[in-house]
């Protein structure tokens, strides 16, 4: 199974992090219907939710990141 969110996806979630930092209430995630013939009907779904890197890495390390990617990740301040 391929789950895609586009760039619009990501950044809502990062949106939504930011929000909840700041003190707003959110789920911090989206839905994504797997049946794309019919949105209006949904039976099958996934929900994706973002968490903040110290919860998800609170109970295990966190995995290799690509050197590229740690330069950009270290620009912005996370962990990797």
């Amino acid at each position: 199974m391929e789950i895609r969110l586009s760039r619009r996806n990501l950044e809502t979630l990062l949106s939504k992090l930011n929000r909840q930092r700041e003190g707003d209430v959110t789920a911090c995630a989206i839905v994504k219907c797997l049946n794309k013939d019919n949105v209006d009907e949904c039976p099958l779904f996934v929900l994706i939710r973002a968490v903040e890197n110290s919860e998800d890495y609170r109970i295990r390390s966190p995995g290799a990141v690509h050197k590229a990617d740690v330069a950009n990740l270290d620009k912005i301040g996370d962990i990797y």
